[in-house]
């Protein structure tokens, strides 16, 4: 058998990874819950107006 020249994910270097990656992820996740969250509500409101107008 050969050896592979594929380095595992979890023995690659974090060097790669830039420094403000960690934050501009949670940066990221954050905005996508708030979108989720008013999202969520607008749902609620155009529920109500079609219930308005029965």
């Amino acid at each position: 058998m050969t050896k592979s020249n594929v380095t595992p994910i979890n023995a690659q270097s974090t060097d790669d990874i830039p420094s403000g990656g960690p934050a501009r992820l949670k940066s990221l996740i954050e905005r996508i819950e708030k979108l989720e969250e008013e999202k969520t509500a607008i749902a609620g409101d155009i529920k109500d107006v079609f219930a308005e107008a029965k």
